[in-house]
């Protein structure tokens, strides 16, 4: 039973809502003849997943309330919000399904709303979320706040509420009130995809219709055209009766005609509208199942996309949402945070290369690095300790070593800790560019596995190290930086980067064509090439990117 404690009215059809609506009218009709409503569209497989995709990633991250230090933030698990937003909303649903819940009227309606109950002490204690079909939003006449109508169909009234006691959570929108749904925007290219489906639905379940007529050498009546008609669809109609041996009496013959061109591409056009549809919700098309134009060097990127340019604006709009609408106007120092590292984690060999830069630039402990990865503390505080770059000593005994130096006059001391700087740093260039390297080889060797031609062969070269070179700035970048930054030359970073990109890609492309122009093995002829690059050649760019 929904808890609604306040004010409420019977309701009328002289103001319909838009559930009723599409109750009644089957929602808005697009070109194709099919009426498009927000639940229609879930049949739509494209629709599907796309929803399910957004809805469980958004609902499956950890959401903790945080309260802000001077420096940095720390979880206030003791905050009477906590346990709503991060444990269960309400005594029938767990975090996971509210936001799965709320994340889907988003997608599939625009808006999301929720009911707060209050407790004697005037705070929430429990969250309920509102058909956004029977929710009405409006203004106040008198008071200019807004007023929230929620129809109760089951009980033939409406009740009133006012914007203290909702959780509005708004998608794109053209007043800031009201946001936009995704479905009626996109009604047609939903439509499509329904009708696509049920075109191909009809088409294979029609048996009776395999490809060809009957001719009759006479004129049948009425009644002799209707029982040749069942007749032929008893014996050949839907896939249970396909392929069956056809007796012909009578003088009948049939004729074979082929399947019309428009028939034989509705494949394709359904895949089309999936694409389409995964391009309306911003989803990948590898999430909702379509490859075609998948690699293993392109889904890591394409995931990555997907979390910074679809998952954190939802994100956004909802950590403000509840900042705004559940935490009191005078609480500054609490909010709500959803976490989103899990999704962003690189594969051991990144997250490690990345750790260690870290922790040898001083801004990272060991303690810290276990809990990235979800690792406990090491025992007795020994993992608190933060190092210093180049001499690596605890940050504490700073003043200790200085003191020794001056005393000492170590002026070869200078010259050992370059040596060390430099030796430390060429191993990070060098695991770099490894990376690098590995990735050209797996795709230049896959394209050559292929048997194309030169000239298809050099094409695809020349795409493939343009999107490469995303890539190998991508890794590049994080040594570079951290080795000119400590060396004292932060203003030729971009210049370092960018030199290095070009030469990376220039190299590489020379050596490839000119290796395999007169090879007749040219896949063995590779591998012995990257093989010498693995080893050899990312030796010397570490050692030439330090010197």
């Amino acid at each position: 039973m929904w808890p609604f404690h306040r004010k409420e009215k019977r309701s009328s059809l002289s103001n319909p809502q838009a559930w009723l609506v599409d109750m009644f009218t089957g929602g808005t009709k697009s070109a194709t003849g099919v009426n498009v409503t927000p639940d229609r569209a879930l049949q739509a497989s494209a629709v599907h997943a796309c929803v399910r995709v957004l809805s469980e990633t958004i609902a499956s991250l950890p959401l903790h309330v945080y309260k802000r230090l001077d420096r940095g933030k720390e979880k206030a698990t003791d905050h009477y919000l906590y346990p709503i937003l991060h444990d269960a909303p309400n005594p029938e649903m767990t975090s996971f399904e509210f936001r799965e819940t709320m994340m889907g009227h988003l997608c599939l309606r625009g808006n999301a709303y929720a009911e707060k109950v209050f407790d004697r002490a005037g705070r929430i204690k429990e969250l309920w979320p509102l058909n956004p079909d029977r929710v009405t939003v409006t203004r106040d006449k008198t008071t200019k706040q807004l007023v929230y109508t929620v129809t109760i169909p089951d009980e033939a009234r409406k009740a009133e509420l006012g914007s203290d006691r909702i959780l509005h959570i708004r998608g794109l929108s053209g007043d800031g009130i009201i946001g936009y749904s995704p479905i009626k925007l996109a009604r047609e290219s939903i439509g499509l995809s329904l009708a696509t489906e049920e075109y191909g639905a009809r088409f294979f379940g029609n048996g009776s219709r395999p490809g060809g007529v009957l001719e009759h050498p006479g004129k049948l009546g009425t009644e002799a055209r209707k029982n040749l008609k069942t007749s032929w669809e008893e014996m050949h109609k839907g896939l249970e009766q396909s392929h069956r041996i056809a007796i012909l009496e009578e003088g009948l013959k049939w004729h074979q005609i082929g399947i019309a061109p428009e028939e034989a591409q509705f494949l394709e056009s359904r895949q089309f509208q999936a694409v389409d549809i995964a391009r309306i919700f911003r989803v990948p098309p590898h999430l909702v199942g379509i490859l075609d134009r998948a690699t293993f060097s392109n889904i890591e990127q394409q995931s990555i996309d997907f979390v910074v340019n679809t998952i954190r604006p939802w994100l956004v709009r909802h950590e403000q949402a509840y900042k705004q609408r559940l935490f009191d106007i005078d609480d500054v120092n609490h909010f709500a945070e959803f976490l989103i590292d899990g999704l962003l984690r690189g594969d051991i060999q990144s997250r490690y290369g990345a750790y260690s830069i870290g922790r040898q630039n001083g801004w990272l402990s060991a303690d810290d690095i276990r809990e990235l990865e979800n690792m406990n503390p090491l025992p007795d505080g020994q993992g608190k300790t933060y190092l210093l770059p180049l001499n690596m000593v605890p940050a504490d005994q700073t003043a200790k070593v200085g003191d020794m130096a001056k005393e000492k006059g170590l002026q070869d001391e200078n010259k050992k800790q370059k040596q060390r700087f430099n030796n430390a740093f060429r191993h990070l260039f060098k695991d770099a560019i490894t990376r690098i390297i590995k990735r050209e080889r797996a795709d230049v060797l896959r394209q050559v596995r292929k048997k194309t031609n030169a000239e298809e062969f050099e094409k695809w070269l020349d795409e493939f190290y343009k999107e490469h070179e995303e890539f190998v700035r991508r890794n590049i970048t994080p040594v570079m930086t951290s080795f000119l930054e400590l060396s004292g030359q932060a203003e030729a970073i971009e210049d370092g980067v960018n030199e290095y990109v070009e030469k990376h890609i220039r190299n590489s492309m020379a050596n490839i064509r000119t290796l395999i122009a007169n090879e007749t093995d040219k896949e063995k002829t590779l591998i012995e090439m990257f093989d010498m690059w693995e080893g050899k050649r990312t030796t010397e760019m570490a050692i030439q990117e330090t010197a």
